[in-house]
């Protein structure tokens, strides 16, 4: 009996048991809290961060669970700790509706895994990124694109020398292959991704050990985005998406 009580405290953290139970308490058992977080928007996870000190553990553990890079890398690849490692050594960064998904905590099942490598980087390390996506994490590669792709948008084209793709099937949903995209650059990959971008919302930036939103006020609270070029019918096209998306 004594046992069973110990364990009890243990998960809600030595509860006095001589006053009535409240809303922090109901939240010290961390699957409940994580499921209600989970449904949060950013700005409510500040202000319920803020009611109480009690909770500054639980968020600790919130913040290292739900914005998982390994977790969200997960489904395209079997290791991201190997990948991440090769994106080190590359200066590589990941960016593009991939990036935008961990930031707001979901998953687009058409979308794919976009990687900028600087195109002067292309040696030894990037034979190994692209061996490592063939024999380890079982992708097939199409023929390389010289030219960006006609549905590239054109700010970004200038910017981009060449775009390897790796297909592989999806076990979970089969006939919507899974795709990664290694984006060789002219310049480094920040670069591309700052001059090369036409609206805010996607202007999301994630390295081997961070990642950086650089409109997240507008994009995840105010769910606003402004363009950052001249926009006509082609980038008509690719706001809609997004806007499908939320």
């Amino acid at each position: 009996m004594s046992l069973t009580k110990k364990r009890w405290n243990g998960r809600v953290r030595g509860l006095d048991r001589t006053r009535s139970a409240c809303w922090e308490d109901i939240f010290q058992t961390y699957t409940i809290f994580d499921g209600i977080c989970a449904c949060l928007e950013p700005q409510d996870l500040i202000a319920l961060q803020r009611t109480s000190k009690q909770l500054s553990g639980l968020f600790d553990t919130l913040f290292k669970t739900q914005w998982n890079i390994n977790r969200q890398l997960k489904r395209f690849v079997h290791d991201p700790v190997v990948l991440r490692s090769l994106m080190s050594r590359l200066d590589a960064l990941v960016s593009g509706s991939f990036a935008l998904q961990f930031f707001e905590r979901v998953v687009w099942k058409d979308s794919d895994l976009d990687i900028y490598v600087e195109y002067g980087r292309e040696d030894e390390t990037t034979t190994m990124l692209e061996q490592h996506l063939v024999e380890a994490e079982v992708y097939t590669v199409k023929p390389p694109v010289e030219s960006p792709p006609i549905n590239y948008p054109r700010i970004h084209v200038k910017h981009i020398y060449k775009v390897n793709t790796y297909l592989r099937p999806n076990n979970e949903e089969p006939g919507n292959d899974l795709k990664i995209q290694v984006i060789y650059t002219h310049k480094t990959p920040l670069e591309t991704i700052l001059l090369g971008f036409y609206t805010r919302a996607i202007v999301n930036i994630i390295s081997w050990d961070c990642a950086w939103s650089l409109f997240p006020d507008t994009t995840f609270i105010k769910r606003k985005t402004y363009q950052l070029v001249s926009l006509d019918s082609f980038y008509g096209n690719l706001i809609r998406k997004y806007s499908r998306r939320g």
